[in-house]
């Protein structure tokens, strides 16, 4: 192919001569080899990827969390067949799991809602999606989002803590000043306060302090530079109204380090020819900081300046002299000098520049040094998105700078790699851009009326339209929720940041949302400074060239299923060859049955139960003998330790919704005679001393009022009898044994029952079950009265009796008795209805409507006309709504829209 010589372009003050890339044919064997080793990549392990949309980005103890999970093929968004199931786990700020849930498909488009008790601890918890296919690649890939969470239902005492410490210096010690503060506002005087610092899991410094007349106290704090922070905290007890309230604020690591990277275009420096060079600048906690400062060489030659232009971000020319290393000089927060060496310079190589991109293409150059000139080395440029080629060119470097030209319209948007390699495969520079055409899907969202007033029925008509303006099916999710209580950042992760952008990258990226919106004019040119800091993370070219694929040992879920393993009583060797009997415990509405193989697994599949159904699994040896022991596997994936989530101290950030969150609560109080003031002293103390070790589930309260241990029961009748209530007769103050029932002296319910309220492995049963429990089987059995059972609300009003099995890790509320399994398995979970009241047909004048989610709806579809409608009512505050609706068409486009509503007062 003929060459074609540009005009003189200049970069960076040097005069290159542009020359354009011939286009191989489509039997280059490198680009052949590589086109079909990206296909089979991708048809021997294809990827999915999950976005949640939430109603809120926050939540409060008392919420009902909803929330849809989209589940989608990697490469091209269009609607995932691959897997029937996402597993979805919260964590809280000790990585430990407080919740599970197992989405199924069919069972309400992967909907879910989780309910957030009361006496749930305030903190930052983690919800992350996955599904079993994508454990194979690695947790990076899970869909992962934190929650903040607060809880002011369960105190009359709110907190904000700062923290004083020298800028200048290192900070050996820190002063946290916590400030106490009444329901109103008013500082909290002349209160006794107890404190315990505790640093990574250890009790550090215990003390007493007194509150100032502004309601402050003041602990020292030792400023400890450890990854687990989720363990650094300070528990305080305040005694206030004649009641403790116990409050615990989590230490970060305090220092005005900033940690700079520079980042060269194409992966290094090469001397003489001009680069380009990105930064990126973050503090201790990872998040991107101001940051300006100058560059230097060897000899202390001031060479550039540089300065951040977004999140810490920014990039600069420079042409490396040969031989000189260069250190880039700035002030940390501060105000204390610091400074970083640049990466050393090559002395032969080649850059990778793209320069421009213009609606229609790519532009940019490769620039080659001298020796690569003098070679002749042969090039081949590949620009791929998603396992896809969508570009290829080839070139002798006879000359210092060629010309690029890609155009866009082959590419899809997202994420494309543009690759230079040797002939033989080998990769010498890359760069990661991001192309945006522009072609999300389009929503018109309109309100029958541009001004509502309290309680008025609201009619929402939807269009969504492609980017040519075609109608477009799909599936979509809606929240309305209150302007007043809940605020929504803009800039944080949606579907289309998510999907897009965060899900390809490696690493935190702040504000994704900001990059996609149009009316940031700088968001194009900081999305492809974003592009040259940040890493690829779906392969490496290197297995791609040698046609390796990552070894699978995760199953793709096509359904549910129980799997497990037997061995034998005596010595655990497997039980090949032995019998399985599963089926439900009620009326054995499944029936299934199954053998072991030679290691002993069995696998029940082809099942579908709900949540919370009990089933019973009955093992047999090959002769028909009982004596073998039933394991089940856990269907989740392991918790990761030291995930390195900063918990944050949350009711300082959404106090105006957790004030909002607390009018329901009261009202409810008052109106229903609750008693509040028992209640909340009792449940505060509690809910902040749960035992991270507890072997089978997270209790919701730190202690019991008695408890029989192992030990007790195993020198008691139980044993013999075979019978658990034989342990607790006559044992315990206030509790009696009658029959195979149980009374604990106290109030009864409203209802007139006597009976207490059984929790088995954190699983809600009746109190039958427990004259059939193993007695050998039981780790501890503890009891709960009056004030201390308040924590599970008016189910625990005749008391309650918590029982632990020693095999409860995975499975909750189960017991086992020889040669049988009597268990609750993880069914499929149930999403609750989203409740709308409807003013029209209910007359409620006098229940005030505190709703801050004011419509959920994970179930919008389009019609062919890209048409769907959805109703609500308002509730009573006057405010303006936002209302956000997400989802996927069919063919794989993503969107995301705003709508906003107003909300005046009813005249009377």
């Amino acid at each position: 192919m003929k060459r074609t010589l540009f005009s003189v372009l200049s970069l960076a003050g040097l005069a290159i001569l542009a020359i354009a890339f011939h286009v191989p044919s489509d039997g280059d064997p490198l680009i052949k080899k590589i086109a079909k080793n990206l296909e089979e990549l991708y048809l021997k392990t294809p990827q999915e990827k999950i976005y949640i949309h939430f109603d809120k980005p926050y939540y409060a103890a008392g919420d009902d969390m909803f929330f849809k999970a989209y589940l989608v093929n990697a490469n091209d968004n269009t609607p995932s067949e691959l897997s029937r199931i996402i597993y979805v786990d919260i964590l809280n700020g000790e990585e430990h799991v407080v919740k599970q849930l197992l989405l199924k498909k069919d069972r309400g488009e992967f909907n879910g809602t989780v309910k957030l008790t009361d006496s749930l601890a305030e903190g930052t918890y983690r919800l992350r999606a996955y599904t079993s296919w994508m454990r194979n690649f690695g947790e990076e890939y899970f869909f992962t989002k934190e929650l903040k969470v607060g809880n002011a239902r369960l105190t009359n005492v709110f907190t904000t803590v700062d923290y004083e410490y020298d800028k200048a210096t290192k900070n050996d010690e820190v002063m946290a000043v916590i400030k106490f503060v009444d329901e109103k506002g008013m500082p909290i005087k002349s209160k006794n306060v107890s404190y315990d610092v505790i640093m990574v899991g250890r009790s550090g410094t215990k003390g007493k302090t007194e509150t100032s007349d502004n309601g402050e106290i003041r602990i020292p704090v030792t400023n400890s530079n450890n990854a687990n922070y989720t363990h650094k905290r300070i528990v305080t007890t305040i005694n206030y109204d004649g009641l403790p309230f116990v409050k615990t604020f989590y230490l970060p690591y305090f220092s005005s380090d900033v940690d700079l990277q520079f980042f060269p275009e194409g992966g290094y420096l090469v001397e003489t020819i001009p680069n380009i060079v990105a930064f990126k600048a973050i503090d201790v906690h990872g998040k991107g900081v101001d940051v300006e400062g100058f560059i230097t060489d060897q000899d202390n030659n001031n060479v550039t300046d540089f300065k951040s232009r977004h999140l810490g971000m920014g990039k600069i020319a420079l042409i490396p002299e040969p031989g000189k290393k260069y250190t880039a000089h700035f002030k940390n927060r501060g105000g204390v000098e610091q400074t970083v060496a640049l990466p050393v310079a090559k002395a032969e190589g080649i850059v990778l520049n793209i320069r421009n991109q213009t609606k229609d293409r790519l532009q940019g150059m490769i620039i080659a040094s001298k020796a690569l000139q003098d070679a002749k080395k042969e090039v081949v440029v590949v620009g791929q998105a998603y396992g896809t080629i969508y570009y290829t060119g080839n070139e002798k470097l006879e000359e210092k700078a060629y010309q690029i030209n890609i155009p866009k319209d082959r590419f899809p948007t997202g994420i494309a790699q543009i690759t230079v390699f040797t002939l033989d495969g080998t990769p010498l520079v890359e760069r990661l851009v991001f192309i945006n055409k522009n072609d999300e899907l389009k929503f018109n969202i309109n309100s029958s009326k541009p001004v509502y007033t309290s309680r008025e029925k609201v009619d929402l008509n939807i269009s969504v339209k492609d980017a040519e303006g075609n109608p477009v099916q799909g599936d979509f999710s809606i929240a309305v929720t209150d302007d007043q209580s809940v605020t929504i950042d803009k800039h944080d992760n949606n579907i289309l940041s998510h999907l897009l952008l965060t899900s390809d990258l490696k690493g935190t990226i702040e504000k994704p949302a900001y990059y996609f919106d149009a009316n940031e004019t700088n968001a194009p040119q900081d999305l492809d400074v974003l592009m040259l800091t940040q890493g690829w993370r779906r392969f490496e070219w290197g297995d791609i060239v040698a046609g390796k694929a990552p070894e699978t040992s995760f199953p793709i879920d096509l359904g549910m299923e129980v799997s497990g393993k037997i061995t034998s009583l005596s010595d655990k060797t497997p039980i090949k060859n032995g019998s399985i009997a599963f089926f439900s415990a009620k009326n054995k509405e499944i029936f299934q049955t199954a053998n072991t193989d030679a290691k002993g697994v069995f696998t029940i599949n082809g099942i579908e139960f709900p949540d919370s159904t009990r089933f019973i699994l009955q093992a047999r040896n090959e002769k028909g003998g009982k004596g073998v022991d039933i394991e089940v596997n856990d269907p989740f994936h392991p918790a990761p330790l030291n995930h390195l989530v900063i918990p944050e101290n949350v009711n300082n950030q959404i106090a105006n919704y957790i004030k909002a969150n607390r009018k329901k609560f009261d009202y409810d109080n008052v109106k229903y005679g609750g008693s509040k003031g028992v209640l909340l002293s009792e449940v505060v103390v509690r809910s902040t001393k749960i035992d991270p070790n507890e072997p089978s589930v997270m209790k919701l309260y730190s202690h019991a009022d008695a408890v029989i241990t192992a030990d007790d029961i195993a020198k008691s009748s139980a044993i013999s009898s075979g019978n658990l209530l034989d342990a607790i007769r006559g044992r315990v103050a206030g509790v009696q044994v009658i029959g195979n029932d149980i009374l604990i002296r106290g109030p009864n319910t409203l209802f007139g029952s006597t009976s207490p309220l059984v929790v088995l492995d954190g699983t809600e049963t009746d109190v039958g079950w427990l004259s059939m429990l193993n007695p050998n089987d039981v780790q501890s059995v503890e009891f709960l009265k009056g004030p201390s059972a308040a924590i599970y609300g008016s189910r625990g009003a005749n008391g309650v009796v918590a029982v632990y099995t020693k095999r409860g890790k995975f499975l909750s509320g189960a017991y086992y008795k020889k040669g049988m399994l009597s268990f609750y398995p993880v069914g499929y979970h149930v999403a609750k209805a989203f409740y709308v009241p409807k003013y029209e047909q209910e007359n409620k004048p006098n229940i005030p409507d505190f709703r801050t989610t004011i419509y959920w709806n994970g179930l919008v579809k389009t019609n062919a006309d890209g048409h769907a409608s959805v109703s609500f009512f308002t509730a009573d505050n006057a405010t303006n709504y936002t209302t956000i609706i997400e989802g996927v068409s069919t063919k794989g486009k993503v969107g995301h829209g705003v709508h906003s509503i107003t909300v005046v007062t009813k005249n009377p």
